[in-house]
């Protein structure tokens, strides 16, 4: 079966949560287990106060459960966190295109903390995969390959993770470009690509996708 990249975001529809060091770790022990479970592969990420966003290569027919659990994992964190049990747990799901709108993708997610203001450095964040793309940290949780080999080759040791850096300072010095862009878009990717993806995931029961109130999973039943 074929397998399309995702960019996948998780929230709440009003709260936030207090990241810890422990907290995060649970939550990629918990991501890298829904992963491994539904043979996905995790290529970006950054977790927020307010959400999650990533990249996910996995298979259309395992989309709706994979969600699901990304749901249920963040509605848990909303409950434990904030005592708020009314919160609903929201998710957008994407279709991008394995080129540069990928690559541009992971460059979006990497600078979000920044972009939120939370940083005034996106290297001074440690709650995302940006460590790994930087050789600064390993992080067996994600594949950076994939990414990276979208970067024009090199035959300097480390070009593509300088040039990776050199990407993000310029990617982020155009903040205000980017922001409709990515939080609007529902696919990521060429028309020929969109129509693919259409007449693909219909098969899947997965045809409408991109806005988080026509997502079949996108909240989460709360018990009465």
């Amino acid at each position: 079966m074929r397998k399309i990249l995702f960019y996948i975001t998780v929230y709440a529809e009003k709260s936030s949560i207090e990241i810890t060091n422990t907290l995060y770790s649970n939550v990629m022990y918990d991501v890298g287990a829904c992963c491994g479970s539904l043979d996905a592969c995790l290529h970006a990420y950054c977790l927020l106060p307010t959400s999650f966003h990533a990249l996910f290569d996995l298979d259309p027919a395992q989309l709706n459960q994979f969600a699901s659990a990304l749901q249920k994992l963040w509605r848990r964190l909303i409950s434990s966190d904030t005592r708020d049990t009314s919160d609903c747990a929201l998710i957008r799901v994407c279709p991008v295109e394995k080129n540069r709108f990928a690559y541009d993708l992971s460059l979006y997610i990497h600078s979000l903390p920044l972009f939120c203001g939370i940083v005034i450095d996106t290297a001074e964040y440690r709650f995302s995969s940006f460590d790994a793309y930087c050789h600064i940290q390993k992080n067996q949780s994600v594949d950076t390959g994939n990414i990276l080999s979208l970067v024009t080759s090199g035959s300097i040791p480390g070009f593509k993770t300088r040039r990776y850096q050199s990407d993000l300072m310029e990617f982020t010095a155009r903040k205000w470009l980017h922001l409709n862009v990515y939080s609007s878009s529902q696919c990521f990717g060429s028309l020929v690509f969109r129509r693919f993806v259409k007449s693909y995931m219909r098969s899947f029961g997965c045809e409408r996708y991109g806005q988080e109130n026509v997502m079949p999973f996108c909240r989460d039943q709360r018990e009465q």
